[in-house]
C-alpha cells in the first residue's frame, strides 16, 4: 500500500510539473534565437549532445572535439549572452548549431534544453552536458557512444543517469594554467573517492529533468555534499 502511495504521489507532481514545463517551453521559444544558417538534416536516430555556455571559448574547443570523437553526431549549443569568442568557436565546427538568448540563466537554463529537447531531440539520444563534463564510461577508450546507447537498447533502457565527480588539482587553483584545448583531466585529475553514497533504489522522481528514476541506487555525494 505505501508503494502505491509512493506511485500516486509520482504521478501526481509528474502531472503538476508537465504542465509548468509545457507553459516554460513556451516561453524559452520566445527567448532563443537560433543563430546559424545551417539546416538541421532530418536523419533518424542520431546521437545528440545540448549544452548551455556562457563565455567559454577556454573550454569549448576541447568538450566539441571530445564529444565529436566520442560518435556524437550533432551538437546544439545555447550561447547565454556571451561577450568573448563563444559563438565564433561553436560555428567553426561543420556538426554544430548555434542559438542565443540574453534571458537569465538560473531561471532559464532547464527550460532553454527542454524546449531544443522537445524541438531537435525526438527520436534520438540525447546528451545532455555542461562544458566542464566530460562522460567517461567503460570501455570509452574503445567503445564510441553508439555502441553504448545499442547496449541501453538491448537492455530496454532509454535513460541513462551518471555519477557526477567534482575534479580538481593537486595545487590551489590561483597556480592552475590550463591551455585551451587540452585535456582538463591532466590538470584536475583528483576527486574526494570516500565521500560518494547511495540512495535506496526505487521510484523517484527527478522534477528538474521530469523524469522517473526506478532502478538500482543511485551514487551522490562528492565535494557539493
Amino acid at each position: 500500500m505505501t508503494f502505491e502511495i509512493q506511485r500516486c504521489k509520482i504521478s501526481l507532481r509528474r502531472a503538476q510539473c508537465v504542465l509548468r514545463r509545457s507553459l516554460a517551453r513556451r516561453s524559452a521559444e520566445h527567448a532563443i534565437t537560433k543563430v546559424d544558417t545551417r539546416q538541421v538534416a532530418n536523419f533518424k536516430h542520431e546521437i545528440r549532445a545540448f549544452i548551455v555556455a556562457r563565455n567559454e571559448s577556454l573550454r569549448l574547443p576541447y568538450i566539441l572535439q571530445y564529444y565529436t570523437s566520442l560518435g556524437v553526431d550533432r551538437i546544439f549549443v545555447i550561447d547565454n549572452n556571451s561577450s568573448d569568442d563563444t559563438s565564433e568557436i561553436v560555428l567553426s565546427c561543420q556538426n554544430t548549431h548555434l542559438f542565443f538568448t540574453n534571458d537569465h540563466f538560473s531561471l532559464g537554463k532547464s527550460y532553454w534544453i527542454d524546449y531544443l529537447l522537445r524541438r531537435y531531440g525526438l527520436d534520438h539520444w540525447c546528451v545532455i552536458i555542461d562544458v566542464d563534463e566530460t562522460l567517461v564510461f567503460p570501455f570509452y577508450e574503445t567503445f564510441t557512444i553508439r555502441e553504448l546507447c545499442d547496449f541501453l537498447e538491448e537492455e530496454y533502457t532509454n535513460a541513462m543517469g551518471c555519477v557526477l565527480l567534482d575534479m580538481y588539482p593537486q595545487t590551489p587553483l590561483n597556480q592552475v594554467k590550463y591551455q585551451s584545448g587540452s585535456d582538463p583531466l591532466l590538470t584536475a585529475p583528483w576527486f574526494d573517492a570516500n565521500s560518494y553514497t547511495q540512495r535506496n533504489p526505487g521510484p523517484l522522481y527527478i522534477a528538474e529533468h521530469n523524469i522517473i528514476h526506478d532502478g538500482p541506487a543511485q551514487s551522490y555525494g562528492g565535494m557539493r555534499e
